[in-house]
């Protein structure tokens, strides 16, 4: 009896466990997710702008309101900052910002930091790349950088060419200068959203009081506003929901097998309980009473090992409580002290009597003549929502955080299949001994009577195999489901890092290189990458397609899953491979060019010169050649450094400003635009001026033509290129030498619905910027390293080449994947040769993903799981061994005094358990195996708390499963014999006499 209680109360301590551990993960998840908030989404901001002409809005005042406000919502400001407009001082358009603790925002590159502005002198420091403003006053005493976008965006904003940036340090002392008195000016304060200490339990409390305070805040004053990440709060929730419900799925499993496990035991009080029960009716009970009794005795042994169960589930809350830093009294109210977490006790409570009071008195109900038990109904019952299941589909994120109907019944599955696989192979049982009793050999009559007895007589060995397949299943699935996620977070990693390390441009402002980032790794084996969005108005689709440049022979380098694509990686790269290797060609420049000398002949309006190079580090430069004017004249642009030994790739016309503005200025009053440039130009050869004298470009006009078009211009020869043009403000001409690409699409790998879209086969027109290139699909994939569908992926050199037909420099390699040991992030940091550059590791990634608190909890109780379930699987056959000395001793003894020996009686014993062990082992697998593949279909949620990608792929770690078999089968060997070993050792009793 006391095993029962034992089992009741183990699954109330895992269910409270559960419970408890869930509500901790979720508000990690919630820390974590405000961590991984972009940087700009991480802080909570008031600003006001305006005059300051009235006393209220003072800047006293107007921080006593921001403060009270930040207070209000239990968050601590940590920055104040002021910008001025734009104002003309000391002959200079200036722009003046200051912030308490100027350190924290820029970091020093030459001077000092300036001492706290004052009226009398107000010291600034310039922006590196600007040039200083040099205004009375405001001496100037170092040179900055800024250490991140906010800071551009808080303290500089957008600044026009003419517009000097001037920074001071302190907001008090620059808000009094009287140079400004007069100038609107933006006031921000911020505060930190982790200063709030955000949980679960509050994220709703703390996104209303945000939305109140923004209202507040602007009544009190139309210049005041807030601005804050409430609408990602809700994501927030959603992620942290996610985590709690997926640690419920799995500890509700571990509820689950405690509870068979009680079933077994209370099969073992099943024939006591019986003949009680017929000794009472034969004394006059009746059914009524008996079965009440029955319900008492089931009552009796569940209630107090729920209680205690649920106390120790307490205890164990309280010391995780204290492991991770969560407020204990909170998590107990929230979770196993709440009116939910009781309710979910005495739920599991009343199911556990329920089933206990089955087990020992349920009989089976004739229908026809047949007998069906209430386990064949639960069997039925169970398939039929495991099918309902099956046909609504998968469970991802968002399902297991909002839905509260289909979420549910899908976190139910894993029980349905184990209670269906447990009863349909308890049922198959009989039949199978039965047949193997017949096919065994007759010189072996202690195996066929251990299998004789096994059919025609199952009683409790019918449960102990019914459990054993619950154990065994529940151990395969949580074996094979944590290699599952264990492989998966590989995956994930190794799709978000196809190599090693990934190496993109920083999103941070930095100073520019010569070498584009697929440049700067070229010596170290590093495959260029190109990534743009771009439109397909075709497709009809409301997001942009992913566009994808990466060299062809590479394709077959990179990580790659079967299930990507029908065909290897080597075959995708073949397919998208030019005839020859593509890059962008044209008149090379001389070494040591330090100015692009271009003649030209105008007839016609003046238009604006500028000249497109491609440098030999792969980047792209903009020569402003400038006005050519009627007649003839010398255009002059310097060349930077980068550019010597570059690729001229063309010439482009514009309007000049003024007649742009005349015409944008006429459109925007409703008329037509009038045609403010045409004429006909005249282009000679190209040279450029270095130290040795001027020396010619070997430039081919004949080879040159219209950008757009791809036609041809006109050309009296090889040195001169003549063109008619009429340019408007939305059209400009531009000219360039024929590229290899001209004329042909350039082939692409599609995404499933890109390629349904479009039809393989097919040529797509995609606008990447200005330009526009044609991509005929000749494979598709439904998945592809670091891109989700829509995507297309091309090789980089003829995308670069398509794109800078039109647009040079808008298909830029601003990305390298490279192959290396651990430890290579900081040398690739240093090899940038000037680029800012943010390098990813896969094994760091990886990490990440198995450090997600949801990740490695999930984990280990899924490899607890594993081995718990199969030591109460020892634990069960061991009472069943228990139970057959017991209530199977009369037929033993029989046995015996009829001449067979006790070690034959015993080996018959083991042979019966055995056999019933192995048959229930079998089950187990076979359940384990449906049950696995069955969670990980549904299921579309990886360790973490996100959906991963690519999507979970079953995956079975045999040799963790074939060792762990083997321990359970050692163990069991020696548990039975440990068991029987003293059996049958007394003397036989004499005919009559009772032992």
């Amino acid at each position: 009896m006391w095993i029962a209680g034992l089992g009741a109360a183990l699954a109330s301590c895992a269910l409270a466990v559960a419970f408890a551990a869930g509500a901790v993960v979720e508000n990690r998840a919630v820390a974590d997710a405000i961590d991984e908030l972009p940087p700009g989404s991480r802080d909570v901001e008031i600003s006001w702008i305006g005059l300051a002409a009235s006393p209220s809005e003072r800047l006293g005042e107007l921080d006593r309101r921001a403060r009270d406000t930040f207070d209000s919502a239990g968050l601590q400001p940590d920055a104040r900052t002021l910008v001025y407009r734009d104002t003309r001082l000391g002959g200079r358009n200036v722009r003046l910002s200051a912030a308490d603790g100027l350190g924290g925002w820029f970091v020093l590159r030459s001077g000092r930091l300036p001492r706290p502005c004052e009226p009398g002198r107000c010291e600034t420091v310039a922006v590196a790349g600007r040039p200083p403003a040099d205004v009375p006053g405001f001496p100037v005493v170092g040179v900055v950088a800024p250490r991140s976008r906010a800071t551009e965006r808080r303290l500089l904003g957008t600044l026009s060419g003419r517009v000097r940036p001037m920074v001071a340090e302190g907001v008090a002392g620059a808000d009094r200068l009287p140079a400004f008195a007069s100038a609107f000016r933006s006031y921000t304060w911020s505060a930190p959203l982790r200063s709030a200490r955000p949980t679960a339990w509050t994220l709703a409390d703390l996104e209303r009081e945000l939305t109140l305070a923004r209202t507040r805040l602007q009544a009190a004053s139309v210049g005041f506003g807030l601005t804050g990440p409430v609408d990602l709060l809700d994501e927030v929730a959603l992620d942290a929901h996610v985590a709690y419900r997926r640690l419920l799925l799995v500890g509700g499993e571990c509820a689950v097998l405690f509870l068979v496990f009680a079933i077994v035991a209370a099969a073992s009080l099943r024939s006591g309980a019986l003949s009680a029960s017929r000794r009472l009716r034969r004394f006059g009970a009746r059914r009524w009473q008996t079965d009440l009794l029955a319900a008492a005795e089931a009552a009796a042994i569940v209630v107090p090992a729920t209680v205690l169960g649920w106390a120790a589930g307490v205890l164990a809350t309280a010391a995780l409580a204290s492991a991770t830093d969560t407020p204990l009294g909170a998590l107990l109210e929230r979770t196993v002290l709440s009116a939910t977490g009781l309710a979910v006790a005495g739920g599991l409570a009343a199911v556990a009597v329920l089933l206990l009071f089955l087990t020992m008195r349920a009989q089976p109900v004739s229908v026809r003549g047949r007998g069906v038990a209430l386990v064949d109904a639960a069997a039925v019952f169970a398939l039929l929502a495991v099918g309902i299941a099956l046909a609504v589909g998968e469970t991802d994120a968002e399902t297991l955080a909002r839905d509260r109907g289909t979420g549910a019944v899908l976190l139910l599955v894993p029980g349905f299949v184990i209670v269906a696989g447990a009863i349909l192979v308890g049922r198959l049982t009989g039949p199978v001994f039965r047949l193997a009793e017949r096919l065994a050999p007759r010189a072996r009559p202690s195996l066929r009577l251990a299998l004789l007895s096994a059919a025609r007589n199952p009683g409790t060995q019918l449960v102990t195999v019914g459990f054993l397949v619950v154990s065994v299943g529940l151990a395969v699935f949580a074996a094979t489901y944590r290699s599952t996620l264990v492989e998966g977070e590989e995956a994930e990693a190794s799709y978000a890092v196809p190599l090693d390390y990934t190496v993109r441009k920083a999103a941070t402002g930095g100073v520019g290189s010569e070498l584009s980032v697929g440049a700067a790794y070229a010596s170290r084996d590093g495959v260029p990458v190109i990534r743009r969005g771009v439109e397909a108005p075709s497709l009809d689709l409301s997001e942009t397609v992913a566009v994808l440049g990466i060299p062809a022979d590479a394709v077959g380098r990179l990580r790659w899953r079967d299930d990507f694509a029908d065909a290897s990686p080597s075959e995708l790269g073949r397919r998208i491979a030019p005839a020859e290797p593509l890059s962008p060609v044209g008149p090379r420049l001389p070494p040591g060019a330090e100015a692009l000398v271009l003649p030209v002949t105008v007839r016609g309006d003046t238009v604006v010169v500028s000249a497109n190079v491609r440098t030999e580090g792969g980047t792209y430069a903009v020569l402003e050649l400038g006005e050519a004017r009627e007649g003839r004249s010398v255009l002059r642009a310097e060349l930077p450094d980068s550019a010597g030994r570059g690729t001229l790739l063309g010439l482009t016309l514009e309007m000049p400003s003024a007649a742009s503005v005349s015409s944008a200025h006429a459109a925007g009053e409703g008329g037509v635009p009038a045609v403010f440039s045409v004429g006909t130009i005249s282009f000679g050869r190209p040279s450029v001026s270095t130290t040795a004298g001027r020396r010619p470009v070997a430039a081919d006009y004949r080879q040159w033509v219209l950008a757009t078009e791809s036609s041809r211009a006109a050309s009296p020869s090889r040195e001169t290129l003549r063109v008619r043009y009429l340019l408007t403000q939305e059209r400009g001409f531009r000219l360039r030498p024929r590229q290899a690409s001209d004329g042909r699409p350039i082939a692409v790998v599609a995404c499933d619905e890109v390629a349904d879209r479009a039809g393989e086969g097919g040529v797509l027109p995609l606008s990447i910027g200005p330009a526009r290139v044609n991509a005929k699909i000749v494979a598709r994939a439904s998945l592809f390293p670091t891109l989700r569908c829509p995507f297309v992926v091309a090789d980089a050199g003829a995308l670069e080449t398509a794109v800078a037909s039109a647009a040079p420099g808008a298909a830029v390699a601003d990305e390298a994947w490279i192959s290396g040991p651990p430890g290579l992030a900081e040398g690739l940091e240093r090899a940038a040769r000037g680029v800012s550059v943010a390098v990813t590791s896969r094994r760091a990634v990886e990490a990440e993903l198995r450090d997600d608190p949801l990740a490695r909890g999930t984990v280990a109780v899924l490899a607890a799981g594993s081995v718990l379930a199969l030591v109460l699987a020892v634990l069960a056959v061991l009472l069943v061994v228990s139970v057959e000395l017991r209530d199977e001793l009369g037929d033993y003894l029989d046995l015996e005094a009829q001449g067979m020996a006790p070690v034959s009686l015993r080996r018959q014993l083991m042979l019966r358990i055995g056999s019933l062990a192995v048959f229930g082992v079998l089950g187990g697998l076979v359940t384990g195996a449906v049950l696995t593949a069955v969670i990980t279909e549904l299921v579309a949620v990886g360790a973490g708390r996100a959906e991963p990608m690519p999507p979970l792929q079953l995956h079975v770690s045999w040799l963790q499963v074939t060792i762990g078999l083997a321990c359970f089968a050692v163990a069991l060997a020696v548990a039975l014999g440990a068991a029987t070993r003293r059996a049958f050792t007394g003397a036989v009793p004499a005919k009559g006499e009772v032992r």
